[in-house]
């Protein structure tokens, strides 16, 4: 199985507990004369919270841990704690600061945050019964042969394709104000198969486990430079992965998961946040004075946009996704539904033989509805997230159909990447680096990214595993010992 039958049964069980827990919750609620929606409201958010943390826990008593990490699967439930559970409680524990940023994006009550959260409960309550489920009717082969893999070729050959994409397409396009093609961005993950190979051979030769640290590095301070948060903690949580996958040292990972987020809150969200704000719409960091002034402005007390960042918790703020969802909900409540989903169809054509085709993530024009205001220097693309969205589009019908179609990728990319490494065929991670983002993208638009990128993600590995081993064969590796 995919999860162990001993782990699948203690979930099944944490499950239950949860629901019980949530009929309390509702009893209190619907059955008093003064109905409490901040009680609610709170007791839900932390009953997500506690629930994926306690699933997180017997999930790292399972034997497929290390596999598990690099699939969809665990990046799923780390991101749906955060925008579910953590970031919405920012309306109730935040400082009076931050609610009042985040209700000058929209106002939401308290009614329709009772709305929001019973989505996200939903959501996740339907998602991780149909993953018990086909865990049960789908499990893994008893039998799996290990397969042999070029570790050295597919090592230089993933981490050309991920250089090339990210530093000589998709950062220069960034500095000059362009666009990227969409396809691009599919391939500069690959980078991370380099970092995770590196430490694989790394493991026998010390000059590979000198490469992991060069490319970590390299990474970790180009993301910096361009001040690309998502770009940075991929890096670290990946490589932690990468290392716990090796030495299976728990203690190693906590410590790390810790400090990043200690260093999120206190220091990278704030301090991007400044340096963003300087310069006319410059991309990442232009020069060392602008750091030294960045770093002292933090200390003393930022104003950024007329909001002091010492009292503006831009982490919670990053975090909650209310904001953005309010709109989506209300205006589906009182008749105005999207239509959003209804570009699934468009996924199959190319925009090059159907220019009019519609975008496939219309952030922009979705935040422009909901603030009536239009920002040409920093167009603002975040949508209310994949489930929300499908309220928006059809109510609680479409969100059992986005859940159930959701749910389904979700374990089956998740068995595949599992299944494949056990194997140590390594080759499936030029899949698995962009699989990660079907747990990773909840936050995301549907029809953008559960069908254009899901197409791409595809069409990309079937593309690289074609050329990989053509190269594999012009290259006769049997003959130049480059197997592992």
């Amino acid at each position: 199985m995919l999860i162990e039958k001993k782990i699948s049964s203690l979930l099944l069980i944490l499950l239950s507990i949860l629901l019980f827990f949530i009929f309390i919750i509702f009893f209190s609620f619907y059955f008093v004369l003064m109905p409490n929606y901040e009680f609610f409201n709170i007791g839900i958010f932390i009953s997500i919270i506690i629930y994926n943390s306690l699933y997180a826990i017997l999930l790292f008593n399972d034997k497929n841990i290390t596999y598990i990490l690099f699939s969809p699967l665990f990046w799923y439930k780390f991101i749906s704690t955060l925008f579910f559970g953590i970031g919405p409680l920012a309306y109730y524990f935040g400082s009076s600061i931050t609610i009042g940023v985040m209700n000058l994006y929209f106002f939401t009550s308290n009614e329709t945050l009772s709305k929001i959260a019973l989505i996200y409960l939903t959501s996740i309550v339907l998602t991780d019964c149909i993953l018990l489920i086909l865990n049960y009717l789908s499990p893994l082969p008893n039998q799996l042969s290990v397969k042999r893999t070029n570790k050295k070729l597919l090592l230089f050959y993933t981490l050309t394709i991920g250089i090339f994409f990210k530093y000589i397409i998709i950062i220069p396009s960034s500095l000059l104000g362009i666009n990227a093609p969409g396809i691009s961005h599919a391939f500069s993950p690959f980078i991370y198969i380099g970092i995770f190979l590196a430490y694989n051979i790394g493991q026998k030769s010390s000059s590979y486990k000198i490469l992991f640290y060069i490319l970590t590095f390299i990474e970790a301070s180009s993301s910096f430079l361009v001040l690309s948060k998502e770009y940075l903690y991929m890096l670290i949580m990946f490589s932690s992965f990468t290392v716990f996958f090796h030495n299976k040292n728990l203690k190693n990972i906590l410590i790390t998961g810790l400090v990043s987020g200690v260093l999120y809150i206190f220091v990278i969200q704030n301090l991007f946040l400044v340096l963003r704000s300087t310069g006319d719409g410059n991309f990442g960091i232009t020069s060392t004075t602008e750091l030294e002034s960045a770093f002292e402005t933090i200390r003393g007390g930022a104003v950024v946009n007329g909001q002091n960042v010492a009292s503006f918790e831009a982490w919670w703020d990053r975090l909650s996704y209310v904001k953005y969802q309010g709109y989506a909900v209300e205006a589906y409540d009182q008749q105005y539904p999207g239509e959003t989903l209804q570009n699934f169809k468009y996924i199959f054509i190319p925009r090059i033989l159907y220019p009019e085709k519609p975008n496939l993530n219309p952030g922009s024009e979705y935040n422009s509805l909901v603030q009536q205001s239009f920002s040409e220097q920093n167009p603002n693309s975040t949508g209310p997230g994949i489930f929300v969205e499908a309220y928006w589009n059809g109510g609680w019908l479409y969100l059992i159909y986005v859940t159930i179609y959701f749910s389904f990728i979700l374990f089956y990319a998740s068995k595949i990447i599992v299944k494949n490494l056990k194997e140590k065929n390594y080759i499936i991670l030029m899949f698995a680096v962009n699989a990660i983002y079907i747990g990773r993208s909840i936050d995301s638009w549907f029809v953008g990214t559960y069908g254009g990128l899901i197409l791409n993600m595809i069409v990309v590995y079937f593309f690289s595993v074609a050329i990989y081993k053509g190269l594999e064969s012009i290259l006769n590796t049997e003959k130049i010992q480059l197997n592992e």
